[in-house]
């Protein structure tokens, strides 16, 4: 309720933001120091961003920038590189210009879109994955690559995937993929028999759990696999 009031009223002296950040560009290989998911990381980072307005009720505006950056991703195999775009930060909006990568084979993965920023809070999304003959996976998972025309909308708490997902000519080691992926197919252990929980009081089960954004995600999402694709 607080913010809600915040947002567009006149703010007060003694809680008034003025704010300027700008940066020069930064060797995007500093995250290597917070992430083994990548590796190989190159490329620069540069922010030019202000920030005003009060402490309930923030309003970003500058752009965020990456330009030649490269990077590794040893679980699929795959190198990328050429990433680069530019974030649009608005006084109610995030606005991705472009955001594109290339694969080891030149081939380009892009995204787009627009995600609802007030009043502190993530709301309303929309994104544009597009990518033609994309690598995903190229190491002894197997070899695949991806056409998509993928919508990802709604709701960050109630996200909604739409559009079309399609496998090019490829293979996939299912034995590899499961060992790094599950546990094992075989108990290790002895089954035990657990008693019936207890049945939960009214004023314990009044109020229901709020379902994670997995439990809410809806897809609709035409899948096509190729008939050469070997498994």
């Amino acid at each position: 309720e607080a913010r809600a009031a915040a947002h567009g009223a006149e703010t007060t002296a003694d809680d008034r933001i003025d704010l300027h950040v700008e940066s020069t560009p930064i060797d995007l290989g500093l995250v290597q120091g917070f992430t083994d998911v990548v590796t190989n990381v190159k490329g620069t980072l540069q922010a030019n961003v202000d920030i005003t307005g009060s402490a309930a009720d923030p309003h970003p505006n500058g752009t965020i920038a990456v330009a030649n950056a490269s990077f590794s991703v040893p679980k699929t195999g795959v190198n990328y590189t050429n990433l680069q775009g530019r974030i649009d930060l608005q006084p109610d909006k995030v606005h991705i210009d472009n955001i594109a990568v290339l694969d080891n084979h030149q081939n380009a993965l892009s995204i787009t879109g627009d995600l609802a920023v007030h009043e502190k809070q993530l709301g309303a999304l929309l994104l544009n994955v597009t990518a033609r003959d994309f690598k995903v996976i190229d190491n002894k998972l197997g070899n695949v690559r991806i056409n998509s025309d993928v919508q990802l909308g709604g709701e960050l708490r109630a996200p909604r995937i739409e559009g079309d997902l399609g496998i090019e000519t490829g293979s996939i080691n299912l034995d590899e993929l499961l060992a790094q992926t599950t546990g094992s197919a075989y108990s290790t252990s002895q089954t035990e028999y657990l008693t019936k929980p207890e049945a939960a009081s009214p004023a314990e089960s009044a109020e229901p759990a709020t379902p994670s954004p997995f439990e809410s995600l809806k897809m609709n999402v035409h899948l096509t696999v190729p008939d050469d694709l070997v498994v």
